[in-house]
């Protein structure tokens, strides 16, 4: 007679497998973005080989990496997040342009940051990416949003930065649901393809 789903040996590879996908979904964490055209990347990537003349032993952003974070998810199925990314490229959006003039530092988490003064369209940008992910039921890093994109992390404690940069001029496009996932030579970032 053949096994049955109810076995001790069917219910521990049902646990397994399980346990598998738990694992993975906790492995890959999801956010909104903007990601930068490659003239923007550029001159984020310059600026920051230039705090690393200063910040040596800071780990820099891969370029590939550079984005601004609209808002954060965390761990996410599959499928909802190829719902997520469907909705955002839905999502009717007012273009515009945000300038970066300034570098800065958040001291306790010892990040280095690109930024400037966030217009209404990029706060409300931010807002209506975040109401999207309240109507999908999606939990979020519920945070107040800060415009700023990261260059620099493990700065020396206590580094402080403030200064003026040579404005960046960078064009927003429509939010993309991107998935970042830890590999053997750091992070990956990857956008999340939209289900039909």
């Amino acid at each position: 007679m053949r096994a049955t789903v109810g076995t001790p040996a069917e219910r521990l590879r049902c646990m397994v497998r399980t346990l598998i996908a738990q694992n993975d979904m906790a492995a890959v964490r999801y956010f909104v973005a903007q990601m930068p055209p490659p003239q923007v990347v550029q001159q984020l990537a310059d600026a920051t080989r230039d705090l690393r003349v200063e910040f040596s032993q800071a780990r820099a952003t891969a370029s590939e990496n550079l984005h601004l974070t609209l808002a954060f998810i965390g761990a996410l199925n599959s499928s909802r997040a190829a719902d997520v990314a469907r909705n955002l490229q839905a999502l009717e959006t007012t273009p515009f342009t945000w300038a970066l003039d300034r570098l800065g530092a958040f001291v306790p988490a010892r990040i280095a940051w690109a930024g400037g003064a966030a217009p209404a369209a990029l706060l409300e940008l931010a807002a209506q990416c975040r109401a999207l992910l309240d109507r999908l039921e999606v939990p979020y890093d519920r945070k107040s949003f800060i415009a700023h994109v990261t260059l620099l992390r493990d700065l020396p404690r206590r580094a402080s930065i403030e200064r003026a940069i040579e404005s960046i001029a960078w064009p927003m496009a429509t939010p993309v649901l991107m998935s970042s996932r830890a590999s053997g030579g750091g992070v990956r970032y990857e956008r999340v393809a939209a289900r039909s």
